[in-house]
């Protein structure tokens, strides 16, 4: 038996560089989080209210939040916080176990598109380092950022379900799963409608059948039409403003937003995006140019898809708030997509457009060196998730004072009246770490 063990290390020893930012991260999160609800995370006080009153429906569930339909996550998040007395740390716990779901579901990917063992290892360790950076610091540490994950980990498992379905499982469940992540995703955050389209990306580069684009637009019309009933479309117009009269500040902001996925330095992310937006038009040619073989790069370019437009919706409701902004920790994750999407197209075109052996030593040797770029970056995440960590804890110690300040409260929540009427209410059930 422990031949057979010593056997299995040396053969898939590259599990272990995959588990070491994942068993780093869980540290990290286990150190620093800290139990208490803040920002828009304190708005579901008021689930909590209307089920004391005996007037919650499932219409407190599904209503707009900001240009976000959330349903999902707000009943996900309403039965944790029931199971826990609204314990803060589950949630950012479930976060960690969804971006756990997501890293598996993202090796599996690689390992049925991408061929050569070395550039399977290499791209998994560069995922594996990338998706668990903590340049995310925000997103580690906010329980409400569950959202987000829960939102990635079904677009990952749409795009899996639609390019590396395992052939031993029976074909025909291939595409409800994929309608099923598609729907989750779709009512878990802003961005999540935008995966019926890299959904028509995928069938479209797999040359799928016309009944499969059938089936998926017969999918996505009413799942849109649904969470669009109703929508206040209105939303931040200084931004949308500023778009139609300074479009070179839009670029700007989606090329800095993209960029944060290798860079720490707005101006340093800007140029990288710029970069990005170059290699996207080349990787559009060659994928066109040589079609019968974009079939294995299919997942991976509607990834890049897809954070691409994460990153222009965001650009279009927060523009008004600098270029700056557009390197808020919270908006890692979907530039990591768009990042990894990008770099997966480039492994694939290195693998089947190139060929031969120095062509994928040169692109494992590109692979190595972005993972040492973004091994580099964890010095400022740490540096990010500290920073968050003693801003939440501060939050957490002056909100436990019998008169919370009012500089405390504005910290709590925008709107002082509201966060103290949130307070005492935990305050009264223990719940929420109070």
């Amino acid at each position: 038996m422990s031949q057979k063990i010593i056997a299995f290390m040396r053969k898939n020893w590259w599990l272990a560089a995959v588990a070491l930012p994942v068993v780093f991260m869980l540290g990290v999160v286990v150190h620093y989080v800290a139990n208490i609800p803040q920002w828009d995370e304190i708005e579901i006080v008021s689930l909590f209210q209307k089920h004391d009153a005996h007037t919650l429906g499932i219409a407190d569930f599904w209503h707009q939040h900001n240009e976000h339909r959330i349903f999902f996550p707000n009943v996900i998040m309403y039965t944790v916080a029931f199971a826990t007395r609204w314990n803060v740390a589950a949630e950012v716990m479930m976060s960690f176990v969804l971006a756990c779901v997501t890293l598996v579901l993202f090796v599996s990917l690689v390992w049925r598109t991408i061929k050569a063992r070395p550039l399977r290892i290499a791209m998994s360790i560069f995922i594996a380092f990338l998706l668990f950076s903590p340049m995310q610091g925000e997103n580690w540490l906010w329980g409400w950022q569950f959202e987000w994950y829960l939102t990635v980990c079904a677009l990952i498992a749409t795009v899996w379900s639609l390019c590396a379905w395992p052939e031993r499982w029976n074909p025909r469940l291939r595409m409800p799963v994929a309608i099923a992540a598609a729907l989750i995703a779709t009512y878990s955050l802003g961005s999540g409608p935008f995966v019926w389209i890299i959904g028509f990306v995928v069938l479209l580069l797999r040359q799928e059948t016309r009944r499969k684009l059938v089936v998926w637009g017969a999918a996505a019309v009413p799942a849109l039409a649904l969470y669009y009933y109703g929508y206040d479309f209105h939303g931040d117009q200084a931004s949308k403003t500023i778009v139609t009269h300074q479009p070179h500040k839009f670029v700007e902001y989606v090329a800095t937003y993209l960029g944060h996925a290798f860079a720490s330095n707005k101006y340093v992310a800007g140029a990288v995006g710029l970069i990005f937006f170059c290699l996207v038009g080349w990787i559009i040619y060659m994928i066109v140019r040589k079609l019968d073989r974009g079939r294995a790069a299919a997942g991976w370019a509607s990834l890049a898809v897809f954070g691409l437009l994460a990153a222009s919706s965001t650009a279009l409701g927060r523009l008004e708030f600098g270029i700056a902004q557009a390197m808020a920790p919270r908006y890692m994750i979907m530039a990591s997509l768009f990042a990894i999407g990008l770099v997966g197209c480039l492994t694939i075109i290195a693998e089947n457009y190139w060929r031969g052996k120095q062509a994928l030593k040169w692109m494992t040797l590109v692979l190595a060196m972005l993972t040492l770029v973004v091994i580099y970056n964890y010095h400022a995440g740490m540096q990010i998730v500290r920073g968050v960590s003693v801003h939440y804890r501060w939050i957490q110690m002056c909100a436990h004072a019998d008169q919370p300040t009012e500089w405390c409260l504005m910290n709590v929540f925008p709107d002082t009246t509201h966060a103290q009427q949130s307070i005492d209410y935990l305050k009264a059930k223990h719940w929420g770490g109070f």
